[in-house]
């Protein structure tokens, strides 16, 4: 572990994210975050998570996420946390209509 300020270990991070292209207009992703315990405050988290943007005929989308957060030594609703969105939406001539 790295050493930070007035000699405590420091906290070490990790982030790691993917993304695709897929078809002609559409995309997917994955995202992974850790962050280690540290030796001043107690716990470590992780985030995982996946994405995407598909875009249908010429004027339909639809975007989507799903993200879990993990921090082991919590218990219940604190420990796992899920955040989700799911957004369709048709592009008119005048804007982009959300669903």
């Amino acid at each position: 572990m790295a050493v930070g300020f007035d000699g405590i270990e420091s906290t070490e991070f990790s982030v790691l994210r993917v993304k695709r292209d897929i078809f002609s207009r559409s995309r997917v992703g994955m995202i992974f975050t850790d962050r280690s315990e540290s030796t001043i405050a107690d716990g470590s988290n992780q985030l995982y998570g996946i994405d995407g943007q598909f875009n249908f005929l010429d004027d339909f989308e639809i975007s989507t996420y799903a993200a879990k957060t993990d921090t082991p030594g919590l218990s219940g609703m604190t420990r796992a946390t899920w955040a989700t969105s799911l957004t369709m939406g048709i592009d008119t001539d005048l804007d982009l209509v959300m669903l």
